[in-house]
């Protein structure tokens, strides 16, 4: 049983890797070795700036370094829908903004560079409750 576990585990694993965005370095995953391991996070406002994150309370600061942490690894399984409560709490002006997270990995045409980023659009609703689609940009 074990045996099958450990040849079926690649086959799912890059499966998890190409549906979900999970890191090939996480989970057991045997093509860590393959792909860099690196990724950027930011938060926009509505107009498309960046939001200076130094700024947010100690609780946000540990609210992103575990998504960040955990978006890593599992990709598209995180929801950052805590982020986006801790944001709202922070800045009660926003009604709308964006949590980007951008990997990277290596291209055909250079070393590092954005392999795809995850926007995730927020919209707070005029009863507070904050409704999120994502976007998945994949760079050629």
């Amino acid at each position: 049983m074990v045996l099958i576990a450990l040849i079926l585990w690649p086959f799912v694993h890059q499966q998890l890797t190409q549906a979900y965005l999970v890191s090939p370095w996480k989970l057991c995953g045997w093509a860590m070795y393959c792909v860099p391991s690196a990724q950027g996070f930011d938060v926009l406002d509505h107009e498309g700036h960046a939001v200076d994150l130094a700024k947010v309370d100690k609780n946000t600061h540990i609210l992103l370094d575990r998504f960040a942490r955990y978006h890593h690894a599992l990709g598209l399984l995180v929801s950052p829908r805590k982020i986006a409560h801790a944001i709202v709490k922070v800045r009660p002006d926003y009604n709308a903004f964006i949590i980007r997270v951008d990997k990277y990995g290596f291209d055909d045409k250079s070393f590092l560079n954005v392999v795809h980023r995850v926007n995730y659009h927020c919209h707070v609703e005029r009863n507070g409750e904050i409704t999120m689609k994502s976007e998945i940009i994949k760079f050629d």
